[in-house]
């Protein structure tokens, strides 16, 4: 679990989500890697199947997966959604923000996230869906997310580097 987490963040910070109509279209063809700009030769190859496979990331389109894309705030949720196995029929038509359309793919995810604490939105009762995910938010997304599910977070790696913002 340690790993994949480790490896999830990494992935996370680089990679793009679309709504699970993809999915659908992707299965159909039955490959295992319907991604165009995917290589077996990349390094983030095992990664991408890994979340692809896993249901916890579907790419930008049915043949996309756009690994130097962005990722926005609406998308990170719904990354953490997934991971957690949440059941987005229980959230379904539900917003805890005035700037999610409840019919937005992500809009269960935030609705979930909103509930158990993991998010309290930007401000003035919005979560700023399509604002790209910064560090600080995933960080604070997943250590609310690890507290509130009791998720040993715990690495053992022996940090030996401090990163050069790390007073930002």
């Amino acid at each position: 679990m340690r790993k994949f987490l480790s490896l999830l963040l990494v992935v996370c910070t680089i990679i793009g989500l679309i709504p699970s109509q993809a999915l659908a279209a992707m299965q159909q063809t039955g490959s295992t890697n319907p991604f165009t700009d995917v290589s077996i030769n990349d390094w983030y190859y095992d990664a991408v199947q890994y979340v692809y496979e896993n249901n916890i990331f579907n790419g930008t389109s049915a043949a996309e997966f756009s690994p130097d894309g962005t990722m926005t705030r609406g998308m990170f949720v719904t990354v953490l959604g997934r991971m957690a196995g949440v059941d987005k029929e229980k959230y379904a038509g539900e917003s805890a923000f005035t700037d999610v359309d409840p019919s937005a793919y992500y809009a269960p995810y935030v609705a979930w996230a909103a509930k158990y604490g993991i998010t309290n939105g930007t401000d003035n009762g919005k979560f700023s869906p399509d604002a790209l995910v910064n560090r600080e938010q995933i960080a604070t997304l997943f250590v609310r997310y690890f507290e509130i599910f009791g998720v040993d977070f715990d690495t053992g790696a022996n940090i030996t580097s401090i990163p050069g913002d790390i007073d930002q």
